[in-house]
């Protein structure tokens, strides 16, 4: 990360894919309303909040809880997929940024959470959601 230090900005973005990121990218410090699950299906992404430093490759998922101010910086040429998760069933999920190992089921059931057009409340997201749950 760069020495310079910038207030964190609130961001509303929700997209579930990033730009890739080049090697050494940094994202500045910002916040969101809403959780996220964070996945770099290549390359490794690095997330920093004020209690913490979380270094996840390709077999982890890192998990930023509501109103958290993170920055991020990528590893080789890095492919992140976002999760936007709810404040309302972020509590499910743990208070402070974590991470978790992907199973091959987890990572496939993410990617698809992220590729479904469907409601976020509808039948397919509500199974996808508890598979993730049942495989960390």
């Amino acid at each position: 990360m760069t020495g310079l230090v910038h207030e964190p900005v609130f961001w509303t973005d929700d997209s579930s894919v990033c730009e890739p990121m080049a090697h050494g990218e940094d994202i500045a410090a910002h916040f969101h309303d809403f959780g996220q699950l964070r996945y770099a299906v290549s390359g490794a992404l690095v997330t920093v909040t004020q209690v913490g430093t979380w270094v996840a490759p390709a077999n982890r998922i890192t998990w930023v809880p509501p109103f958290y101010v993170h920055s991020g910086r990528s590893y080789g040429e890095t492919d992140v997929r976002l999760l936007r998760v709810p404040a309302a069933v972020a509590g499910q999920l743990p208070a402070e940024p974590s991470v978790f190992v992907t199973s091959a089921l987890l990572r496939e059931a993410y990617l698809a959470l992220i590729g479904d057009d469907g409601p976020a409340d509808g039948p397919r997201a509500r199974l996808l959601s508890k598979v993730s749950s049942r495989s960390t």
